[in-house]
């Protein structure tokens, strides 16, 4: 690269090229032609300050490019790991709320066996004589109701712990789970104390809430992709405009 210290020892070399001719011959001759090589040395020695100020700028774009590069690479990465970790956590909460929900509904199942048969026990005459099982049934009945209030405090812990999981990944909001597991557990602790005959409309109305938990934990999920996409395209157009 031609740098001032060339244009310098050049202006030197035509200077004294310059006074033997002036030498020889006198300045006159050579005066024109003088003014005219030292404008072509100035006008080159500006060109020589530019050039080298163009390629400091190049060069500090050759590297913000390549910080920026490494960045999207690191982006990249970053983000193939957490939309595996996310599938995985997606995955392992599908197959624990499948499992919870096969779990809740034969307890139902048990619950709703048990009632008819002690309904059928008062109804039948004699009944002071099965009095030891018709207690035992009572029992079984509110072992199960013990079940199923465990099992929607295990589902909402689950949503908890999977809520949590999220937010320290991406900030998301969890106020609208959380208003769901509040309801399913004060749903659960009023189901307890209902009568025989209002327990079916109260199963009815928590598996439903149990439903919207679901619901809503997918739909939170399909936001976050959507936030991941969002970012890997303004990666994108940062490094197109580079």
């Amino acid at each position: 690269m031609f740098t001032t210290t060339d244009v310098y020892s050049a202006a030197s070399a035509i200077g004294q090229e310059l006074q033997l001719l002036i030498d020889e011959f006198g300045p006159d001759d050579v005066e024109s032609f003088m003014f005219k090589v030292i404008t072509v040395l100035e006008d080159l020695e500006a060109c020589v300050n530019l050039s080298t100020e163009m390629e400091e700028k190049v060069n500090t774009l050759r590297e913000k490019l390549e910080s920026l590069r490494s960045d999207r690479q690191q982006f990249s990465d970053s983000r193939d790991n957490y939309a595996m970790n996310l599938e995985q956590l997606q995955q392992s909460w599908y197959r624990d709320t499948s499992s919870l929900f096969d779990e809740a509904a034969a307890l139902e199942a048990e619950n709703e066996r048990l009632k008819q048969k002690l309904e059928g026990m008062r109804t039948r005459p004699g009944v002071g004589t099965g009095k030891e099982d018709q207690e035992d049934d009572e029992g079984r009945a509110h072992e199960t109701k013990s079940k199923i209030s465990a099992l929607v405090k295990a589902i909402s812990r689950g949503s908890a712990d999977k809520q949590s999981s999220m937010a320290a990944a991406t900030a998301l909001s969890d106020a609208g789970v959380k208003k769901h597991v509040d309801e399913i557990v004060n749903m659960t602790e009023q189901r307890l104390g209902l009568s025989k005959q209002e327990d079916r409309a109260a199963d009815l109305q928590l598996i439903r809430l149990l439903k919207a938990v679901i619901s809503e934990q997918s739909s939170e999920m399909r936001h976050l992709r959507l936030n991941l996409l969002q970012h890997e395209a303004s990666i994108d157009a940062v490094s197109l405009k580079s």
